[in-house]
C-alpha cells in the first residue's frame, strides 16, 4: 500500500533473512539484502524534487463529498487538511471513528495483545523481512538504542477481524468511493456479525448498512523516522487512503501517464533498481505533506515513494472505485 499493502512487478535480489523468534530482531548485518538500496540518498532526492501543485487538490476535512469526487473523475490526489487544530473534530469531519483518546501503539498493543503478528518490512532491502509480535514491534519503536538496530517498517498491519474494528473506520468518503464495498452483500455481512445493528451498538458512531470487513480496507502503519518506501504501485491497481495520527510522512506522487508507467515498467522489471532513483524519469511529480491529522485519497496507479520524517503512526487501506475501472485493469499487471 504505498505505504499500506503495497506491491510491484520487481527483479530485485532476494536475500532469505532469518530472524530469531526470541530476539527483538536480528543484527544489521544478517538483515541487509543482496541488493541494498541507498534509502539516505534517496530520501533527500525525494525532499529535494521539483513538486508540480498543480497536480494535487486540497481541502479541509468535510469539504468534498463522495459524489463531488466521482463526477469529477477522482484524476488527482486529494489532501485533505484538519479542521480547528482538532482530532476529534477532523475525524467528525470526516466521518471517521477513531477511540476516544485517539490510537497509540500502547493502544494498539492492549487490544491486539503481545503475540499479535506484525508484517515488518527491513528499508535497507526494500524486503519483507519475517513477522515480528506487537510486543517486539513496541519494544523495537521505544528502544534507546533503536539507532545502532537494522530501520524497520511496518505498512500493513490489518485491523480487520480485530477487537479495534468497531473503534477505528476508514473516512465516510471512502466506504461511499469503494465499489467493493458497495456491492457487498448484506447477507454476508450478517452472517459475518457485521450488521448496522451490531456496529451501533458497538460505538456512538454507527457504520453505515454498507461497509464491509475487508482486510485491505483498513491497515496500521507504523514507521520509525528515517523511513524510506522506494517507488511502487498499489496492488492490484487500488487506489489508497491515508490518515496521519502521529508523526510526518512526504509523499512523491507521479501521475500514471503513459511515458510515466512505461519508465516504471521498466525500472520495476530492471534487476539493478535498486542503483536507481526513478524519480529522475517521471513527470509532472507532486509532492504531499502528511502531518498529524491529515488525510489523502490517491486514484489508482500513480507511483509513489515516500519518506518518513518523524516516528509516525497512521492508518489507511486500498480500495476500488467505479470511475477507474479501466485504470485498475491497465494497472493491476504491473503491481502484481
Amino acid at each position: 500500500m504505498s505505504a499500506a499493502g503495497t506491491a510491484r512487478r520487481s527483479s530485485r535480489p532476494r536475500k532469505q533473512v532469518d530472524y530469531d523468534e526470541d530476539k527483538l530482531c536480528a543484527d544489521a548485518a544478517g538483515v541487509l539484502a543482496a541488493a541494498a538500496v541507498d534509502y539516505q540518498q534517496y530520501s533527500q532526492l525525494l525532499l529535494q524534487a521539483d513538486s508540480d501543485p498543480s497536480a494535487l487538490s486540497t481541502a479541509k476535512a468535510g469539504e468534498v463529498t463522495a459524489e463531488a469526487l466521482l463526477a469529477a473523475g477522482f484524476t488527482q490526489p486529494l489532501l485533505l487538511q484538519p479542521v480547528q487544530d482538532s482530532s476529534a473534530a477532523t475525524a467528525a469531519a470526516l466521518g471517521m471513528r477513531l477511540p476516544a483518546g485517539g490510537l497509540s501503539l500502547q493502544l494498539l498493543l492492549q487490544q491486539l495483545g503481545q503475540q499479535q503478528r506484525v508484517p515488518v518490512i527491513d528499508v535497507a532491502s526494500q524486503e519483507a523481512v519475517p513477522a515480528m509480535s506487537l510486543g517486539q514491534w513496541v519494544s523495537y519503536m521505544t528502544a534507546p538504542d533503536r539507532a545502532s538496530q537494522p530501520l524497520l517498517n511496518v505498512l500493513s498491519l490489518s485491523l480487520a477481524g480485530t477487537p479495534l474494528r468497531q473503534q477505528v473506520s476508514a473516512p465516510e468518503l471512502v466506504y461511499k468511493l469503494d465499489l467493493t464495498t458497495q456491492a457487498w452483500p448484506q447477507q454476508q455481512q450478517q452472517q459475518q456479525g457485521h450488521t448496522p445493528a451490531a456496529a451501533a451498538a458497538a460505538a456512538a458512531v454507527p457504520l453505515p448498512s454498507c461497509r464491509c470487513p475487508r482486510s485491505v480496507l483498513l491497515y496500521c502503519l507504523s514507521s520509525p523516522g528515517g523511513c524510506y518506501t522506494d517507488w511502487h504501485v498499489d496492488f492490484g491497481g487500488s487506489a489508497v487512503w491515508y490518515h496521519m495520527l502521529q508523526g510526518v510522512k512526504v509523499f512523491l506522487v507521479a501521475p500514471p501517464t503513459p511515458h510515466n508507467l512505461a519508465a516504471f515498467e521498466s525500472w520495476a522489471n530492471d534487476s539493478s533498481q535498486a542503483r536507481q532513483w526513478l524519480g529522475a524519469s517521471l513527470q509532472g511529480c507532486a509532492k504531499v505533506l502528511l502531518a498529524a491529522g491529515s488525510t489523502m485519497l490517491l486514484p489508482p496507479g500513480w507511483p509513489h515513494a515516500v519518506v518518513t520524517l518523524q516516528d509516525s503512526l497512521a492508518i489507511g487501506g486500498n480500495f476500488l472505485t467505479s470511475c477507474h475501472l479501466g485504470q485498475h485493469l491497465a494497472v493491476w499487471p504491473d503491481s502484481s
